[in-house]
């Protein structure tokens, strides 16, 4: 057993004293070539670096503003259902009969309640923004009007605010 102790001492001892007689003639071997390990080593280390710190910085500027977007999304959709409910209580109004001049007052409500919240929009939901608007407009004149268009206008309103909504989950405008 001893002896067995003693070979396997020595052979861990003679490989390792391979092992160091190697990496001297790879490092010799290296610096035969004309050029310097370390500052290599070194060039190396910092180009890595400078990639990941570019890498990292475009990952973190693409986060911030897939955050702006979703925040956006959210309080749109919040302003457009918020309009939708105030325009099931102008529905009732109509319906209960109420003065023009009294509906009117809740629709310019409800207009610049969505006008406040696509001030600052984006393009894109800005563009959405002028469709409800026209039918804003189409509703108004309805209601101006006295014709029996105005509760089908109304409707039509409502399915405008509710199409730029996603129940399902899902962030309007999300690319799957």
């Amino acid at each position: 057993m001893e002896t067995q102790k003693n070979t396997n001492s020595a052979t861990i001892i003679i490989v390792g004293i391979v092992t160091v007689v190697a990496l001297i003639i790879a490092w010799t071997a290296f610096n035969r070539s004309g050029q310097n390990v370390l500052p290599t080593v070194a060039e190396e280390t910092n180009e890595l670096a400078d990639t990941i710190a570019q890498e990292t910085s475009q990952a973190a500027q693409q986060a911030s503003e897939a955050a702006e977007r979703a925040a956006e999304s959210t309080r749109l959709a919040a302003a457009r259902v918020k309009a939708q409910a105030e325009l099931l209580a102008v529905q009732v109004k109509m319906e209960a009969n109420a003065t023009t001049a009294e509906v009117e007052t809740d629709l310019e409500v409800i207009s610049t309640e969505l006008d406040a919240a696509y001030a600052n929009a984006s393009d894109e939901a800005r563009q959405q923004y002028i469709t409800i608007k026209d039918g804003m407009s189409n509703l108004e004149q309805s209601i101006r009007d006295e014709t029996g268009d105005a509760l089908e206008a109304l409707a039509n309103l409502s399915l405008l605010l509710e199409s730029g909504v996603r129940v399902d989950g899902e962030i309007e405008g999300e690319v799957n």
